[in-house]
Order: structure tokens, then sequence, then C-alpha cells
């Protein structure tokens, strides 16, 4: 038993020096002992079957039970779910049809778990280093611009400094310091938008995605898709720059801080363009808070109790919205015209600002603009 556990020990050792890939090892692996063996892991290392190359990462983790061995059907088949974690963090699967798993593959695998997660955590860890080359290269980029060196910079990392620039900033549920969580992100991203020519790096909880390319129409088309598959997003909060050309990636990267900017200032998740930011960028630095207090300042007389706009409030901002046309307002809220200047009227004096005067006007229209995002 020690004997066969040496020599299978050794094998993975000689493979593994062979097969860099962590799925071409594993595929080595299998094949070297007649094994149907498939596997998945969240830095999107993969060794599947051509009837299994459909599966993802989110798909089995999401049919994955909980520290169990789980069963997925593929194709009118059976397949057993076989998870690895590491400090109980899910971190890898294989994949095997349920009549190949007995006792004897179960004991191989259950060696080869210990060495692929070996694997995955020393390539997590050579991550760490990488990011810090990228973050230092950004920060020279910031200070003095794009140079001839940094452009060979970005061309060693096989980055070509194309005529167009998109930028992306993500936020996600968990710090991305953590370079798994950092890696497969960064995966899912790339297969998912089929990204190419990315330059990509992490500072705290932020992941940044500056994409270059010749044609900046699949720049505006990558811009619209981010913003669909993020719209609704519960977990993320993303910021979106404009197309610019390549050597305003300065102010492609600044961009994309204010628009994300923007969302953590409204503490709500989804996507943020910026473009579509508007005088959003003017309350940026300021806490959500600090907002909310410089609205009930002014607003508070016009707020129910649990500082929901009342009547008056809901029929300011419906009137900003029609454009200060009385006819329109009245139209949409079912009122009478002669209602509707009782009820401005009304908040005038309770708040003591008037519609009428240009900077009073400027003030309440901000204010009703931000009460849509700050006001509980």
């Amino acid at each position: 038993m020690l004997n066969a556990s040496v020599d299978f020990y050794n094998l993975m050792v000689s493979l593994s020096i062979k097969y860099n890939r962590l799925g071409d090892f594993i595929a080595a692996i299998a094949s070297h002992l007649s094994l149907d063996l498939n596997y998945l892991d969240v830095l999107g290392n993969q060794s599947l079957s051509e009837s299994l190359s459909a599966l993802t990462w989110s798909h089995l983790r999401a049919s994955a039970g909980e520290k169990n061995v789980s069963t997925i059907i593929v194709g009118g088949r059976d397949y057993c779910l076989l998870p690895l974690e590491n400090e109980g963090r899910l971190l890898a699967f294989f994949i095997m049809r349920n009549p190949d798993l007995n006792e004897h593959v179960s004991s191989i695998i259950s060696r080869l778990k210990e060495f692929v997660i070996m694997e995955i955590v020393k390539q997590a860890g050579s991550v760490a280093l990488e990011n810090k080359k990228n973050l230092d290269l950004i920060a020279e980029i910031m200070v003095i611009g794009l140079t001839a060196e940094s452009e060979i910079s970005f061309a060693r990392r096989g980055i070509v400094l194309h005529k167009s620039v998109l930028c992306i900033k993500l936020t996600a549920p968990q710090v991305t310091s953590d370079e798994i969580h950092y890696l497969s992100t960064i995966n899912v991203l790339t297969r998912d938008f089929a990204l190419k020519n990315v330059f990509h790096y992490f500072d705290a909880d932020v992941i940044t995605l500056i994409i270059f390319d010749m044609n900046e129409q699949k720049l505006f088309a990558l811009e619209e898709k981010v913003i669909a598959r993020y719209q609704q997003d519960k977990l993320y909060k993303v910021g979106v720059s404009s197309v610019l050309r390549r050597q305003e990636v300065i102010t492609s990267i600044k961009q994309a801080n204010t628009a994300l900017d923007v969302l953590k200032t409204r503490n709500k998740s989804g996507v943020m363009s910026f473009r579509h930011s508007g005088i959003d960028r003017l309350f940026i630095k300021h806490t959500p808070e600090e907002l909310k207090d410089f609205i009930l300042d002014l607003f508070s007389p016009v707020l129910e109790e649990n500082n929901k706009p009342g009547i008056l409030l809901v029929t300011i901002i419906c009137f900003l919205k029609n454009r200060q046309s009385a006819v329109n307002t009245a139209e949409e809220m079912g009122i009478h015209v002669n209602t509707l200047y009782q009820r401005i009227k009304k908040f005038e004096t309770l708040t003591g600002l008037s519609l009428n005067n240009a900077d009073e006007f400027i003030m309440i229209a901000l204010t009703c603009h931000m009460s849509r995002f700050y006001l509980s």
C-alpha cells in the first residue's frame, strides 16, 4: 500500500513537470490510469470531455450540494460531482460517471485532491507578484502618462495598445485582495464577454480591466453588453468609462473610477457608465449620510415621518419631470391645474424656496434628483 502511494505521488510529480497547465495534467493522469475523469476549477483550469464541454464553473457551483457529492445529468447520463475544498472554500470539481466511481477510484481521487489543491494555491500565489507589477505600471502611467517604456511594458505582458480603449471597474461581494477570487472573476469576465487584449489588476476590493481594440465599434458594443449584463445585478457594482483614444487611457481609468464612485455613494449595486453619471459626479466626495442630511435640511417640511416624499414633494418632482408644464403635470397626476398651483405654493411656503428664483430653482431640482437615491 505504501509503495503504491509513493508510486502514485512520483507519477503526479513527473506529469506535473511535463504538463504545466493543470487541466493538461489532469488529462494526463486520467489517460495514464485509464480513467474517465473530468475536471474544472475556480481559476478556469479544465479537462472536460466533449459531452461536458459546455459546463461552467458557475453551473457546477450552483449544482453542488454543500460539502456533499452531488449528481448532475448531462445528455441523459448521471455524473458525480466530487468537490475539492481548502479551508472551507470550494476550489474545484472532479466529474465522473456514477458507475465508474468505486472504492479504488475514490482512493486515487483522494490522493489527487491534495496535490491539485496545492497547485491551485501555488498558481494563485504567483498572481500577487504579477499584480504588484501591474499596479506599479499603472501608478507610473497615472503620473507621467503613456511613454515608449510603458508601451514596452504592456507589450511584455502581451498587450497591444490599439487606438481605442475602454476601462471597466467592478467591486464584488467579497474582498478581491484574495487572489483566487480575483482570478476566477477575471476568467468569468473574459469568457462571458470574449475579452481579448485586456490588461487587468486588482487593488483592495476593486478589479480593473483595460481593453484596447483597433475597432472602436467593438468597444461600444462591449460597453452596451456590460451595461445590459449588470443593469439589474444585486451583488456587483460596475463602473464603465466612455470609449476613448488610447492616448486617453488615464482619462478612461478616471472615468471608470468616477462611475463606480457614483454607485458607491448611492450604496447601490448594478452598473453605471460615465456618460450616464451626469450631475451625480458632483456628489461622489460626500457620504450617503451627508447627502441625506442635506436633503433633510431643505425638504424636511415636505417629507413624511419615514422620510418618504410627501404629496407636495411628489408633485414638485413630477412638475420638474414635465419641464414645468402645468397641463402635463396635472394630467399625469390626475388633478386640476388649480390644485397643482396650490401645492406648488404650499411647497414654496413650507420650504422657503421659490421656483421663480434661478438659484433656488437649481437647488430644488438638484435636491429632488438626490432624493431618488439618498432618502430611505
